[in-house]
């Protein structure tokens, strides 16, 4: 857990972390990473879920819903880290943009999957295996690919 100072980081009941490779038969690469990156961020993870060597880094706000599942190695950022134009980095090379996270309940989230910022994932959704969620995907649907795209309904 790496807790900028008065960040939130709130984790409810029956939460899971697998951080070792006898953990998991899909062997976590490292152990689940909890961050925030500014004071005001926030993480808030709902009850009964399950990490697998996921990394989550926070610069303003991602909310995990109760009952979500994500599969080993996936990372979710709410930030760019760095800025795209080379001026901006040379100002303030950690000034990335950023935008909040909102993954609803009962959704699963497939292994080494990549969610960026501003996306909202609707309840009961899956997220396919190796995906990269740039936008919005719906309540009850499947989505995969680079970048993610809705390929089923649920």
């Amino acid at each position: 857990i790496q807790r900028y100072r008065g960040s939130t980081i709130r984790i409810g009941e029956g939460v899971y972390l697998r951080s070792w490779r006898t953990t998991n038969p899909l062997a976590p690469n490292h152990p689940v990473v909890l961050a925030t990156r500014s004071p005001a961020a926030q993480i808030v993870i709902g009850k009964q879920v399950g990490l697998t060597g996921t990394t989550i880094v926070a610069a303003e706000r991602i909310e995990i819903g109760d009952r979500v599942q994500v599969g080993a190695n996936a990372t979710i950022v709410d930030t760019d880290f760095h800025p795209l134009r080379a001026a901006e980095r040379q100002a303030d090379f950690l000034a990335g943009r950023h935008a909040p996270i909102v993954i609803e309940e009962d959704v699963f989230i497939g292994m080494h999957s990549l969610v960026l910022k501003g996306v909202r994932i609707g309840a009961g959704a899956v997220i396919g295996a190796g995906s990269v969620v740039t936008r919005d995907v719906p309540p009850a649907c499947v989505a995969a690919g680079n970048p993610a795209v809705v390929v089923k309904q649920l």
